[in-house]
């Protein structure tokens, strides 16, 4: 099964970032499939990682303040990974609209699981069973998106 998902993530970006692109320049191109991938990485193990907090939360292995410690660090690198993903968005670098509406997508799945962390967090520290909606609200939304980017 992992060997399977790997396959399926190496295609989907390589389809996502490179299919369509006009990218001639090799380098470039190898560039932009390591940002593909990793940025792919990034979304898919930080939605699984929220995920597994909030089942261990759950299940009483994390107390309110682990949840609150652990989420606070998603609040923390994940507005920096979508500012980093903006910046290459507007820095002329992506010449294929492809590679441009790709990085759109990052950051609408970036600012999905900011929801999801903040949502679980709230709900965790404070039982605001709004913030608990807003998790699980994001939670989908970004499993949608995820599988979009991924094309899994």
């Amino acid at each position: 099964m992992k060997a399977f998902l790997v396959a399926l993530l190496g295609f989907g970006i390589l389809q996502s970032m490179t299919g369509q692109t006009a990218v001639t320049d090799p380098k470039k191109n190898e560039a932009l499939v390591t940002i593909g991938t990793m940025s792919a990485l990034s979304l898919y193990n930080t939605y699984v990682a929220i995920g597994a907090v909030a089942d261990a939360y759950g299940r009483d292995v994390y107390t309110a303040q682990n949840v609150g410690d652990l989420m606070k660090e998603q609040l923390t690198i994940l507005p920096t990974a979508k500012a980093q993903v903006e910046k290459l968005k507007y820095s002329g670098y992506l010449e294929d609209q492809t590679d441009i509406d790709y990085c759109q997508r990052i950051m609408d799945c970036l600012d999905l699981l900011i929801l999801e962390a903040g949502g679980l967090s709230e709900y965790a520290l404070h039982g605001d069973l709004d913030a608990q909606l807003n998790y699980a609200n994001a939670r989908e939304d970004a499993w949608e998106l995820i599988t979009k980017i991924l094309q899994l």
